[in-house]
C-alpha cells in the first residue's frame, strides 16, 4: 500500500497523527517509541470506522521542534505481540496534525509577544521622555567652574551623554562665547571631535564584524553545500539499477523524497550565500524597480496625451477661427504691398502765398504772373503723363484710383515700403489711432534708421492711408485705407 503524502508543517504545530497502527497498540508502546523525540504531554488513540479500519492516534508534544523529529518515523514497520503472543506487524505512517489546541497556543503567543513589544516601546518612550524633561528642568548657567566640569566629562566619558551635550548646546544658543570664554568653548568642541573619532572608529568595527559574519556564513553555507552534494552523490549511487531493484516501492519511494529534499538543500544553500547569484539577484531587483518606474512614466505620460487631446478639442473652434483671421490678414496685406509699389513718398505742396501787392502796382504786372503760373502747371502735368508712360513701358501697371486725395504715382524704394507696411499694420491695429510719439517709438523697434522727420513724411505724403483726427489729448493719426473706397 502506498503511503500518503505529508501535509505541511502548520504555525506552532506540536501535535502528530500516526496512522496505520496494529490491534494490540496502546499508549505504553507508543510513548516508548516517541519518547525520543521529546516531552509527551498527550495520547489519543482511536480507531476508524469499518471492519478492516486500523487503530490511529494523536500524539502532542510539549516543544515545537519535537515535531520535526516524529514525522521522520514515517515508512517504518511496527512489529508488536497481541493477545494471543502472535505477532502483528503493519507500516505507520507520521504527519503533522492541525489542532485547535496548538493554534491557540500560537495566536496566544503572538498576543504575548506583541504585548511585550508594546511594553517595551512605552518604557523606551518614557525613558526618552524623561531625560528630555530633566535635561529641560536642569538648565545650566554658564560659569567657569560648570565649563570645567563639562570639560572634564566629556573627556573622560563621565555622567549622561546626552545631558552634557544638551548643556553645551544651550549655552552656545544663548550667545556665551565671548572674547573672554572663547578658548573654553573651543576646548569643548574639540573634545566633541575626539567623540566623532571614536565614532567613526567603533563604526568601522562594526563594518568589519558584518563583514566577518559575513565571510564566517559564506564558509558555512559552502560547508552545507559541499556536504549536501556528498550526500546526494550517495543517493545517486542507490539508484543505480542493480541497487534500485533489490528495493521495495515503499522504500524506492522514500529514497526519492529524501534525494530531492537534498537536492533542494544543496540547491538553496548554493541560491542563498553565493556571491555570483546574489549580484545576479540585486541586478534583478534593479531592472525590476526600473521596468516599473519606466511602466509608471509611461501611464504619466499617456495621461498627458489624454489632456492634450481634449484641450485640442475644446478650443478647435477658436484655432480656426484665429487660422481664418490671419488668412484674410495675410490677403489684405499682400494686396496692400501691390498697391504701394507704385506709390511714393512726396509731401503735399504748400500753397504758396500770394504777396500782398504794393500800393501804387499796375494791372499788367499781375496778369504777367498769373501767365507764369499757369504755364508752370502746364509743365508739371507733362512731366507726370511722361513719368506714367515710362512705367507702362517698364511692364508696371500705374493703376488710376477714384481718390478723394489726388497722388503722384512712382516707385517706392525697399525702406520706403518697410516703412509703410509697419504704419500700416500698427494703425490698423489701433481703431481709436496713435500719437506721433507712439508711432515713431514703435516704428524705430521694427525699422533701422527711422526718425520722427521720416514717419512724419510717410504720414502726410498717403492722406489715402493715414489720416489726422484732433483728439481731447491732441492730435492722432488713423488708418483710413479701408475707408477709402467708401467714400
Amino acid at each position: 500500500m502506498p503511503m500518503q503524502k505529508q501535509k505541511e508543517k502548520p504555525e506552532g504545530c506540536r501535535t502528530v497523527f500516526i496512522g496505520g497502527l496494529p490491534e494490540s497498540i496502546n499508549e505504553h508502546i507508543i510513548n516508548e517509541i516517541f519518547y525520543v523525540c521529546g516531552e509527551i504531554t498527550s495520547i489519543r488513540i482511536s480507531k476508524g470506522k469499518g471492519e478492516n479500519a486500523r487503530k490511529f492516534c494523536h500524539l502532542r508534544f510539549g516543544a515545537k521542534e519535537s515535531v520535526d523529529t516524529a514525522v521522520l518515523f514515517s515508512g517504518y514497520r511496527l512489529y508488536t505481540r497481541g493477545e494471543n503472543m502472535a505477532i502483528e506487524s503493519s507500516r505507520i505512517f507520521v504527519d503533522y496534525a492541525a489542532s485547535r489546541d496548538d493554534q491557540q497556543d500560537y495566536e496566544r503567543e503572538l498576543r504575548a509577544q506583541a504585548r511585550e513589544e508594546r511594553h517595551r516601546y512605552r518604557e523606551e518612550m518614557e525613558k526618552i521622555r524623561l531625560v528630555e524633561e530633566e535635561t529641560e528642568k536642569k538648565v545650566k548657567f554658564f560659569t567657569d567652574h560648570a565649563a570645567s566640569e563639562l570639560l572634564h566629562n566629556l573627556r573622560n566619558e563621565q555622567g549622561s551623554f546626552y545631558e552634557s551635550f544638551s548643556t553645551l548646546t544651550q549655552w552656545l544658543e544663548r550667545g556665551e562665547v565671548t572674547r573672554k570664554t572663547v578658548a573654553t568653548f573651543y576646548a569643548l568642541l574639540n573634545c566633541i571631535h575626539n567623540h566623532i573619532k571614536r565614532l567613526v572608529k567603533e563604526k568601522k568595527e562594526n563594518e568589519e564584524i558584518v563583514e566577518r559574519q559575513k565571510l564566517e556564513q559564506y564558509w558555512r553555507a559552502k560547508k552545507v553545500r559541499d556536504q549536501g552534494e556528498t550526500i546526494l552523490t550517495v543517493f545517486n549511487a542507490a539508484c543505480q539499477k542493480k541497487c534500485w531493484d533489490h528495493f521495495s516501492k515503499a522504500q524506492r519511494r522514500n529514497i526519492s523524497d529524501w534525494q530531492k529534499q537534498v537536492m533542494e538543500t544543496a540547491v538553496g544553500a548554493k541560491a542563498a550565500f553565493d556571491p555570483e547569484d546574489a549580484k545576479a539577484r540585486a541586478q534583478a531587483a534593479g531592472l525590476k524597480a526600473l521596468a516599473e518606474k519606466n511602466t509608471s512614466l509611461m501611464w504619466e505620460v499617456e495621461s498627458y496625451k489624454n489632456e492634450m487631446e481634449l484641450l485640442r478639442d475644446k478650443y478647435a473652434a477658436v484655432f480656426d477661427e484665429k487660422d481664418s483671421q490671419i488668412a484674410r490678414l495675410t490677403v489684405a496685406l499682400q494686396g496692400l504691398q501691390q498697391y504701394l509699389q507704385n506709390a511714393v513718398l512726396k509731401p503735399p505742396q504748400k500753397e504758396k502765398k500770394k504777396p500782398k501787392a504794393k500800393r501804387g502796382a499796375t494791372k499788367k504786372k499781375e496778369e504777367k504772373e498769373q501767365k507764369s503760373e499757369e504755364e508752370e502747371d502746364q509743365a508739371k502735368s507733362s512731366s507726370q503723363e511722361e513719368n506714367v508712360g515710362e512705367s507702362q513701358e517698364d511692364g508696371t501697371e500705374a493703376k488710376q484710383l477714384d481718390l478723394p486725395h489726388p497722388i503722384q504715382l512712382v516707385r517706392l524704394s525697399e525702406n520706403e515700403m518697410a516703412l509703410v507696411g509697419v504704419l500700416c499694420s500698427f494703425l490698423s491695429a489701433c481703431p481709436s489711432g496713435a500719437s506721433a510719439q507712439q508711432i515713431t517709438a514703435h516704428v524705430q523697434r521694427h525699422v533701422p534708421g527711422a526718425n520722427q522727420e521720416t514717419v512724419d513724411k510717410a504720414l502726410t505724403s498717403l492722406p489715402m492711408l493715414f489720416e489726422q483726427e484732433s483728439e481731447p489729448v491732441g492730435q492722432a493719426w488713423r488708418f483710413c485705407g479701408f475707408t477709402v473706397g467708401k467714400q
